[in-house]
């Protein structure tokens, strides 16, 4: 199970950056973090989760459940994206080396046939 990382006040973490806060004047209060998964377990991203809108800012366990199922899913759906991505470049040099066969058939049958003219 996947360990979320929890900031309770970002301006007292050394890690937040204020930079974008003070710009903007948005005030980030709280951040937790958390790896997506693939089904193997394996981390292939991470995703965060800002200012819980109600009381103190503070997730509770309960949030912290709800966004690790939601990156249940989101792991699932990244995982396909990136099987389906790797189709099309399969699909994509398929495509050239039977593009490259058929001009070495090609080839071969114009010179036979030259051949025996």
């Amino acid at each position: 199970m996947s360990m979320p990382t929890i900031v309770y006040d970002t301006f007292d973490d050394p890690r937040f950056n204020k930079e974008v806060d003070n710009k903007t004047g948005y005030r980030t209060h709280s951040i937790c973090c958390m790896p997506i998964l693939n089904r193997d377990n394996v981390v292939i991203g991470v995703a965060q989760i800002i200012n819980k809108k109600t009381g103190t800012h503070e997730f509770t366990s309960k949030d912290i459940n709800v966004f690790r199922n939601y990156l249940t899913f989101c792991g699932l759906g990244l995982s396909n994206a990136q099987l389906f991505e790797l189709s099309i470049q399969e699909y994509k040099k398929n495509q050239v080396n039977f593009i490259s066969y058929s001009f070495i058939i090609c080839y071969v049958v114009v010179t036979t046939k030259k051949k025996e003219i």
